[in-house]
């Protein structure tokens, strides 16, 4: 299903057909919760080099990632599990706009064309 890469924190997608179930989902959960990091991805795609990349992410809260932007490329969150604040900022870095992603009451999703300087701080145990 999947090759170990780098680490026990990150496998990438082998299968040319890739479904994620609840179960993978419940799995990669215990996974990440025995990390040092408490953080696990699951790449659905093959390696680094594959155009598009989509990722399955486990973070625990209070996971912070310097404010970047996507100058090639669009970037689609979909939030499955947990609370993330979104920071959005200007070119000069101040904060532009901000919000709270929930999955709550099912998922929420955030499509951020390119170009767009963005953070996430997680505030609860986070799948996206």
């Amino acid at each position: 299903m999947a090759k170990v890469v780098k680490n026990r924190n990150i496998l990438f997608n082998e299968e040319s057909i890739c479904r994620v179930s609840s179960e993978n989902l419940r799995i990669f959960e215990e996974q990440a919760s025995v990390n040092d990091s408490r953080r696990f991805r699951y790449c659905l795609h093959e390696d680094t080099n594959t155009p598009v990349q989509e990722m399955i992410n486990f973070w625990p809260p209070y996971t912070y990632f310097q404010p970047h932007s996507h100058p090639y490329y669009a970037e689609t969150k979909l939030l499955i599990k947990g609370e993330m604040l979104v920071l959005l900022f200007d070119e000069g870095g101040n904060v532009e706009n901000h919000f709270i992603m929930s999955a709550e009451k099912g998922c929420d999703i955030l499509r951020l064309k390119s170009g767009i300087i963005h953070t996430n701080i997680t505030l609860t145990d986070t799948i996206m």
